[in-house]
Parts: C-alpha cells; structure tokens; sequence
C-alpha cells in the first residue's frame, strides 16, 4: 500500500543507520527496497544469508564425496552444461534433483544456508519435501540468488576471456 500524498511538507529522510558511509549508488539502493528482509515459509523465518554462513556451506559442499556428486549429475557434461546456463527455473530443478538423489545432504546444506536447525527440520511435519522447496525458493528469493547467479556468470565470462586472450583485462 502506498502512502497518503499530504499537502505538509515533504518530511527529512530518516537518518542513516551508518552515518559516516558513502550513500549507496541508486541502483544498489533500489535493489536493497525491492528485497525482502525475511519470508516465514510453514513457521521459519527465512533472512537474508551472512557472507560467512555461505563460506561454511561451500566448505560443506566441497567435502562431498566425488561418488555422491556423480549422483546428483551422471554425466559429467550434464554437470558442465547445468551449471553454465544455470538460472532460478535450473537452480530449483537442481535443488529438487538434490532432494531426491540426496536427501540428507541436500537438508544439511540448507539447513546451514538458511540458518536453520537441521533436526528440528527433519522432524517437523508441517514441512514435508513440498515445504522444503518452498523454503528454498523462499531463500533464493530473499538473498537475490538469480542476481548473483548472473554476476558470477558474467565474471566467469570476462576471466575465460582474459584467459584465452578474446577480452581486456580491464
């Protein structure tokens, strides 16, 4: 809902929680309106994702075991492929495949992304395999993942160019 248009003037912003920082550039700043703080999916409150939680659920994922990865992806030029044109339509297959083929891990791995407690998620019934997908796109959505996914692509992009000499390095 919109406010009300008063005929009183126009009222001082508020004051920045930090007031010695650079203001935010306008784009970044309207990213940060349109974001949600936090989604509360089937009684969990879903927020937004510290740098360092994801540090530890990338350490996590990196200790998989090479024969539990070749589950979720067969052939490892689906994985290629999958990972390259990844979007939020691939990044939810992919979770749900995870699922699937790997149920403890993928519970654990989000459990850690999202905070959560990961017994008190495996036990609630209200959750379910359907409410896990919607925790999780919850959690895409809130943390901005597809805006990620598309900045990691195009840095990716630029250094294979860097590498192979078809692009500037600056």
């Amino acid at each position: 809902m919109s406010p009300r248009p008063s005929s009183k003037a126009s009222p001082k912003p508020p004051a920045s929680p930090n007031p010695g920082a650079a203001p935010k550039p306008p784009v970044i700043a309207s990213i940060d309106l349109s974001l949600p703080a936090a989604r509360t999916v089937r009684g969990y409150e879903i927020g937004r994702m510290p740098i360092g939680r994801f540090l530890r659920a990338a350490r996590r994922i990196d200790g998989v075991p090479q024969e539990v990865l070749a589950r979720l992806f067969p052939d490892a030029e689906d994985a290629v492929r999958a990972l390259a044109s990844l979007d939020r339509a691939g990044l939810i297959g992919l979770c749900a495949r995870a699922v699937t083929v790997l149920p403890d891990e993928a519970v654990r791995v989000f459990a850690e992304l999202a905070g959560l407690d990961e017994q008190a998620l495996r036990d609630d019934a209200n959750v379910g395999l359907d409410g896990l997908l919607e925790m999780i796109e919850a959690w895409m959505e809130v943390n901005n993942l597809e805006n990620f996914i598309g900045a990691a692509r195009a840095l990716w992009r630029r250094a294979r160019a860097g590498r192979t000499g078809g692009g500037s390095n600056g």
